[in-house]
């Protein structure tokens, strides 16, 4: 039996950086049942444990949400540049 842990579970999400070009996990995600609360990949899983069944994310999928994401929130990326170079 897999243990209970966050990184374990369907709902925690993984955080990721890139470094040099390169795709690299960091060691914090969030769960997205406890609407964004942020977690340890080997803390104690809560309560809504489900076990997740399947394969880690790629990083060709991993890279589509991020600029999906990027360009959702362009507005209030160009804002936080203008207000930190002024």
């Amino acid at each position: 039996m897999e243990e209970q842990t966050c990184k374990n579970c369907k709902h925690f999400v993984q955080h990721y950086a890139i470094v040099d070009g390169k795709l690299f996990d960091v060691w914090c995600g969030l769960c997205i049942h406890a609407r964004g609360k942020h977690r340890k990949p080997d803390q104690r899983a809560c309560e809504a444990f489900a076990i997740r069944k399947g394969e880690v994310p790629s990083e060709k999928y991993l890279t589509r949400v991020l600029l999906q994401y990027l360009m959702e929130n362009q507005e209030n990326i160009s804002g936080i540049f203008r207000n930190t170079l002024l």
